[in-house]
Protein backbone atom coordinates (compact mmCIF):
# COMPACT_ATOMS: atom_id res chain seq x y z
CA UNK A 1 0.00 0.00 0.00
CA UNK A 2 2.82 2.40 0.80
CA UNK A 3 4.57 1.62 -2.19
CA UNK A 4 1.16 2.32 -4.35
CA UNK A 5 1.27 5.49 -2.51
CA UNK A 6 4.60 6.83 -2.72
CA UNK A 7 4.47 5.89 -6.97
CA UNK A 8 1.09 8.22 -7.03
CA UNK A 9 3.01 10.58 -5.15
CA UNK A 10 5.74 10.58 -7.81
CA UNK A 11 3.31 11.23 -10.35
CA UNK A 12 1.84 13.74 -9.35
CA UNK A 13 4.97 15.31 -8.75
CA UNK A 14 6.35 14.88 -12.03
CA UNK A 15 3.04 15.91 -13.32
CA UNK A 16 3.49 19.07 -11.56
CA UNK A 17 7.15 19.94 -12.55
CA UNK A 18 6.14 19.02 -16.21
CA UNK A 19 3.31 21.47 -16.32
CA UNK A 20 5.65 24.14 -14.70
CA UNK A 21 7.94 23.63 -17.41
CA UNK A 22 5.41 24.32 -19.72
CA UNK A 23 4.14 27.26 -18.46
CA UNK A 24 8.30 28.80 -18.26
CA UNK A 25 8.36 28.01 -21.63
CA UNK A 26 5.20 28.83 -22.84
CA UNK A 27 6.46 32.14 -20.79
CA UNK A 28 9.73 32.75 -22.28
CA UNK A 29 7.79 32.47 -25.96
CA UNK A 30 5.11 35.29 -24.78
CA UNK A 31 6.91 37.53 -22.77
CA UNK A 32 8.09 40.29 -25.14
CA UNK A 33 10.41 43.50 -24.62
CA UNK A 34 11.97 45.70 -27.03
CA UNK A 35 15.48 45.12 -25.76
CA UNK A 36 18.02 47.55 -27.65
CA UNK A 37 20.78 45.37 -29.27
CA UNK A 38 24.59 46.83 -30.06
CA UNK A 39 23.23 47.12 -33.73
CA UNK A 40 20.76 49.68 -32.22
CA UNK A 41 22.50 51.70 -30.51
CA UNK A 42 24.76 51.99 -33.68
CA UNK A 43 21.75 53.48 -35.74
CA UNK A 44 20.40 55.28 -33.18
CA UNK A 45 23.36 57.19 -32.48
CA UNK A 46 22.80 57.70 -36.36
CA UNK A 47 19.83 59.40 -36.34
CA UNK A 48 20.52 61.48 -33.12
CA UNK A 49 23.53 62.83 -35.15
CA UNK A 50 21.11 63.37 -38.12
CA UNK A 51 18.46 65.59 -35.80
CA UNK A 52 21.08 67.45 -33.89
CA UNK A 53 20.27 65.92 -31.17
CA UNK A 54 23.00 65.38 -28.25
CA UNK A 55 24.16 61.29 -27.42
CA UNK A 56 24.78 62.07 -24.20
CA UNK A 57 21.93 60.91 -21.79
CA UNK A 58 23.50 62.87 -18.84
CA UNK A 59 22.70 66.06 -21.31
CA UNK A 60 19.46 65.11 -21.64
CA UNK A 61 18.54 64.30 -17.86
CA UNK A 62 19.70 67.68 -16.50
CA UNK A 63 16.88 68.85 -15.91
CA UNK A 64 12.99 68.32 -16.85
CA UNK A 65 12.64 70.79 -19.27
CA UNK A 66 16.16 69.37 -20.98
CA UNK A 67 14.24 66.28 -20.62
CA UNK A 68 11.09 67.71 -22.66
CA UNK A 69 12.91 69.32 -24.92
CA UNK A 70 14.88 66.47 -26.45
CA UNK A 71 11.37 64.15 -26.66
CA UNK A 72 9.58 66.56 -28.40
CA UNK A 73 12.17 67.45 -31.03
CA UNK A 74 12.84 63.56 -30.92
CA UNK A 75 9.52 62.54 -31.53
CA UNK A 76 8.83 65.24 -34.18
CA UNK A 77 11.88 63.84 -35.88
CA UNK A 78 10.09 59.59 -35.96
CA UNK A 79 6.79 61.26 -36.84
CA UNK A 80 8.19 63.45 -39.82
CA UNK A 81 10.70 60.53 -40.57
CA UNK A 82 8.68 57.11 -40.61
CA UNK A 83 6.23 57.60 -43.01
CA UNK A 84 3.16 55.52 -42.69
CA UNK A 85 3.35 52.69 -44.90
CA UNK A 86 4.20 48.72 -44.26
CA UNK A 87 7.58 47.37 -43.50
CA UNK A 88 7.62 44.38 -45.72
CA UNK A 89 10.34 42.54 -43.37
CA UNK A 90 9.02 39.78 -41.42
CA UNK A 91 11.39 39.45 -38.18
CA UNK A 92 12.58 42.71 -37.76
CA UNK A 93 10.09 44.46 -35.82
CA UNK A 94 11.97 46.82 -33.51
CA UNK A 95 14.90 47.08 -35.68
CA UNK A 96 16.40 50.33 -35.98
CA UNK A 97 18.64 49.69 -38.48
CA UNK A 98 15.35 48.82 -40.86
CA UNK A 99 13.71 52.00 -39.50
CA UNK A 100 16.71 54.06 -40.31
CA UNK A 101 17.02 52.83 -43.84
CA UNK A 102 13.36 52.26 -44.91
CA UNK A 103 11.68 55.09 -43.40
CA UNK A 104 8.40 53.04 -43.23
CA UNK A 105 6.25 52.13 -40.46
CA UNK A 106 2.76 52.07 -38.50
CA UNK A 107 2.43 53.57 -35.23
CA UNK A 108 3.69 50.24 -33.51
CA UNK A 109 6.58 51.06 -35.91
CA UNK A 110 7.66 54.46 -34.38
CA UNK A 111 6.11 53.70 -30.59
CA UNK A 112 8.88 50.26 -30.65
CA UNK A 113 11.93 52.77 -32.28
CA UNK A 114 10.62 55.52 -29.62
CA UNK A 115 10.96 52.88 -26.83
CA UNK A 116 14.48 51.64 -28.21
CA UNK A 117 15.50 55.60 -28.05
CA UNK A 118 13.87 56.15 -24.63
CA UNK A 119 15.64 53.23 -23.22
CA UNK A 120 18.82 54.24 -24.69
CA UNK A 121 18.77 57.42 -23.22
CA UNK A 122 17.75 55.75 -19.59
CA UNK A 123 14.30 56.79 -19.66
CA UNK A 124 11.56 54.37 -18.21
CA UNK A 125 8.17 53.78 -20.22
CA UNK A 126 5.44 51.62 -20.74
CA UNK A 127 4.05 50.71 -23.58
CA UNK A 128 0.12 51.05 -24.39
CA UNK A 129 -2.09 49.24 -26.67
CA UNK A 130 -5.21 51.02 -26.96
CA UNK A 131 -8.60 49.74 -28.72
CA UNK A 132 -11.46 50.42 -29.61
CA UNK A 133 -14.90 48.98 -31.17
CA UNK A 134 -16.01 49.46 -34.99
CA UNK A 135 -19.46 49.61 -33.81
CA UNK A 136 -20.50 53.02 -32.32
CA UNK A 137 -21.55 51.47 -29.00
CA UNK A 138 -19.21 51.70 -26.13
CA UNK A 139 -15.70 49.83 -26.67
CA UNK A 140 -15.59 46.97 -23.70
CA UNK A 141 -13.06 44.57 -22.52
CA UNK A 142 -14.77 41.69 -24.87
CA UNK A 143 -13.53 43.70 -27.64
CA UNK A 144 -10.56 42.86 -27.47
CA UNK A 145 -10.98 39.38 -28.45
CA UNK A 146 -13.28 40.24 -30.69
CA UNK A 147 -12.54 40.77 -35.05
CA UNK A 148 -12.98 43.97 -36.14
CA UNK A 149 -11.41 46.12 -33.01
CA UNK A 150 -9.12 48.89 -34.08
CA UNK A 151 -6.04 49.34 -32.01
CA UNK A 152 -3.12 51.81 -31.41
CA UNK A 153 0.37 51.97 -30.31
CA UNK A 154 2.06 54.68 -28.04
CA UNK A 155 3.92 54.31 -25.02
CA UNK A 156 4.12 56.42 -21.77
CA UNK A 157 7.73 58.06 -20.54
CA UNK A 158 8.68 58.49 -16.94
CA UNK A 159 10.39 61.92 -17.04
CA UNK A 160 11.27 64.40 -13.98
CA UNK A 161 7.96 65.13 -13.58
CA UNK A 162 6.03 61.98 -13.59
CA UNK A 163 4.50 60.20 -16.80
CA UNK A 164 3.74 61.61 -20.15
CA UNK A 165 2.13 60.12 -22.83
CA UNK A 166 3.76 60.13 -27.00
CA UNK A 167 1.57 59.50 -29.85
CA UNK A 168 2.24 57.31 -32.54
CA UNK A 169 1.28 58.88 -34.97
CA UNK A 170 0.77 62.61 -34.17
CA UNK A 171 2.63 65.27 -33.10
CA UNK A 172 0.87 64.98 -30.00
CA UNK A 173 2.22 64.64 -26.76
CA UNK A 174 0.38 64.47 -22.88
CA UNK A 175 1.17 68.11 -21.78
CA UNK A 176 -1.17 70.46 -21.89
CA UNK A 177 -1.35 74.50 -22.27
CA UNK A 178 -0.78 74.71 -18.45
CA UNK A 179 2.19 72.17 -18.38
CA UNK A 180 0.05 69.44 -16.66
CA UNK A 181 1.28 65.90 -17.97
CA UNK A 182 -1.01 63.85 -19.58
CA UNK A 183 -1.22 60.01 -19.29
CA UNK A 184 -3.79 57.22 -20.74
CA UNK A 185 -6.07 58.25 -17.33
CA UNK A 186 -6.52 61.47 -18.80
CA UNK A 187 -6.62 61.17 -21.89
CA UNK A 188 -9.75 58.50 -20.97
CA UNK A 189 -11.41 62.04 -19.31
CA UNK A 190 -10.77 63.84 -22.10
CA UNK A 191 -12.16 61.28 -24.63
CA UNK A 192 -15.21 61.32 -22.31
CA UNK A 193 -15.89 65.41 -22.50
CA UNK A 194 -15.12 65.38 -25.99
CA UNK A 195 -17.73 62.96 -26.64
CA UNK A 196 -20.64 64.83 -23.92
CA UNK A 197 -19.90 68.05 -25.09
CA UNK A 198 -17.51 68.52 -28.08
CA UNK A 199 -14.54 70.85 -27.46
CA UNK A 200 -12.21 72.79 -30.14
CA UNK A 201 -9.21 71.09 -30.77
CA UNK A 202 -6.31 72.97 -32.45
CA UNK A 203 -3.00 71.24 -33.86
CA UNK A 204 -2.28 68.10 -34.09
CA UNK A 205 -4.37 65.52 -31.36
CA UNK A 206 -4.23 62.02 -30.65
CA UNK A 207 -6.94 59.96 -32.26
CA UNK A 208 -8.36 58.43 -28.78
CA UNK A 209 -9.75 61.81 -28.02
CA UNK A 210 -12.01 61.85 -30.91
CA UNK A 211 -13.14 58.37 -31.14
CA UNK A 212 -15.98 57.24 -29.21
CA UNK A 213 -15.11 55.37 -26.19
CA UNK A 214 -11.50 53.19 -26.04
CA UNK A 215 -9.89 50.66 -23.77
CA UNK A 216 -6.25 50.39 -22.90
CA UNK A 217 -3.45 47.54 -21.60
CA UNK A 218 -0.21 48.60 -20.89
CA UNK A 219 2.27 46.27 -22.02
CA UNK A 220 0.61 44.67 -24.88
CA UNK A 221 2.09 44.43 -28.30
CA UNK A 222 -0.05 42.89 -30.12
CA UNK A 223 -3.04 40.51 -29.52
CA UNK A 224 -2.44 38.22 -32.29
CA UNK A 225 1.32 37.75 -31.65
CA UNK A 226 2.20 39.76 -34.73
CA UNK A 227 4.90 41.55 -33.69
CA UNK A 228 7.85 40.04 -31.95
CA UNK A 229 9.48 36.70 -33.30
CA UNK A 230 8.83 33.73 -33.50
CA UNK A 231 5.49 34.03 -34.28
CA UNK A 232 3.40 31.83 -32.43
CA UNK A 233 -0.19 32.92 -32.66
CA UNK A 234 -0.38 34.28 -28.83
CA UNK A 235 0.06 37.38 -27.84
CA UNK A 236 2.97 39.82 -27.24
CA UNK A 237 3.10 40.91 -23.89
CA UNK A 238 5.70 41.99 -21.33
CA UNK A 239 4.91 40.38 -18.05
CA UNK A 240 6.49 43.45 -16.08
CA UNK A 241 4.58 46.34 -17.50
CA UNK A 242 1.40 44.35 -17.46
CA UNK A 243 1.92 44.99 -13.87
CA UNK A 244 0.84 48.54 -14.67
CA UNK A 245 -2.87 47.75 -15.58
CA UNK A 246 -3.11 46.80 -11.38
Amino acid sequence: MQGLMKARSRSRLLRVAIAVTILVAVGFLVNKRPDVTENDRIFINAFMKEWGLPQDPAMVHQSFENELAFIRTMHNQVIDGIVHSYVKSLDSFGSVELYYRKRQGFCYDRTVLIEKILDHYDFKYRHVYAYYSSRSDKTSFADLFRKGTYSHALTEVKTKRGWMLIDGNEKWLGIDQAGNLLTMKEVGELNRQHQKTPMKLEGPQTLLINVHSFQYLYGVYSRHGNCFAPRIGVPDVNFRQLLYNL
